[in-house]
């Protein structure tokens, strides 16, 4: 006899979010707030050929990330930018810190991958890159990001702080 297979935690969290906003732009007649401009994923490096393949905007460099999404902006309490100063050279870097659910995520996801690399995506667009060098219990990770313009990484973190205000609201009228 054929048993479904139950959907992924990542998919029902995606879906989620998704009916969330479906639910906010259905309601008419009410003041609801504007989409989210940026939505962000978290995807991890593939342990073989098998992921999808993509290529960093800057550095120009090629990976393969798995096909799903470990976590999603949906995941996301606060984001702020900050530089970080690895072997001399000062880098751009995005600090993210997640709900319960997305710590836990982050910290089992990054246990079972020490070695690998998070990717962080940008509205499908690959933006920057992380290795796992330990397990991530705090719920905190700060992504190196490839936007060597302090004005527009300031202002892509004002848009990511201004998306995810949009997120709770609809969070809170659901």
């Amino acid at each position: 006899m054929f048993t479904p297979r139950p959907h992924s935690r990542n998919f029902r969290r995606a879906a989620g979010l998704f009916t969330l906003l479906l639910s906010v732009l259905a309601v008419g007649g009410c003041q609801a707030p504007p989409a989210p401009k940026i939505f962000l994923q978290f995807y991890l490096q593939s342990p073989d050929v098998s992921g999808v393949a993509f290529t960093m905007p800057l550095s120009k460099l090629d990976y393969r990330r798995l096909p799903e999404a470990f976590l999603n902006s949906a995941d996301i309490t606060s984001v702020n930018e900050g530089f970080v100063t690895v072997a001399g050279e000062r880098t751009a870097c995005v600090f993210f810190q997640f709900s319960p659910l997305g710590t836990h995520e982050l910290m089992m996801q990054s246990a079972s991958n020490v070695g690998r690399k998070i990717f962080l995506f940008s509205n499908g667009q690959p933006l920057g890159v992380r290795p796992i060098d330990q397990v991530i219990q705090s719920g905190q990770l700060f992504v190196f990001v490839e936007e060597p313009d302090q004005k527009a990484l300031e202002q892509f973190v004002a848009d990511v702080q201004s998306s995810q205000q949009r997120i709770a609201e609809m969070k809170k009228k659901q």
